[in-house]
This record gives structure tokens, sequence and C-alpha cells, in this order.
């Protein structure tokens, strides 16, 4: 997360909710209070028949991996601080990570 902080430019505040996530597969989802729900879906593109799904894989950075899922946003959707927004049907990328150091 330390990658993040020159992208921050003015701290809104700080709550506490109850945050729910879900690994279902192809399909990971998380909603945090009312606040914050987005759920993407792994998209399945095969260059040919029985390779491995495309993917971003060792060629860009990203703050949580090298590795990342091509996915399209079910729902993405952030209510929080006087800021909202929508951002269904664009992209998303899964990846494994931790947040224990």
């Amino acid at each position: 997360m330390a990658a993040l902080t020159p992208l921050i430019g003015e701290m809104l505040g700080v709550e506490r909710m109850p945050i729910t996530f879900v690994d279902d597969g192809k399909r990971h989802s998380v909603k945090a209070g009312n606040a914050v729900e987005i759920e993407i879906e792994i998209e399945e593109v095969q260059q040919a028949e029985g390779a491995p799904s495309v993917g971003l894989t060792g060629i860009v950075f990203h703050p949580f991996g090298p590795d990342l899922s091509i996915s399209k946003a079910n729902r993405a959707t952030v209510d929080a601080f006087g800021k909202k927004w929508d951002n269904a049907g664009k992209n998303g990328h899964p990846t494994a990570f931790s947040w224990a150091e």
C-alpha cells in the first residue's frame, strides 16, 4: 500500500464498517458497509484451444503484484465521504495479495 501514498492528495476521513470478501473461482466481490460494492469476473480469453487464459504477467508494474487476470466489473460503486462513482462494466485485475508484513 505504501506505493499508493503518492496518489493521495487529501485525507477525507476514516470510517469503521464491516467488510465482506467472496472468492468464488472466477468471480470475486467485496462489500464495505453501504459505502463500497465491487464484483468482478475473470474473463477466460484463450489464444488457442487448451492454452492458458490470457493475462498480464510480469510486464506491468502494479502495487499488488506483477500477475494480473483480465476481468470485467459487474458492479463497482463507491459512495463515501461525499464522493460517488460507478465503474460497472469497466476493467478489474484480481491478483493474490497479503496485508501481512
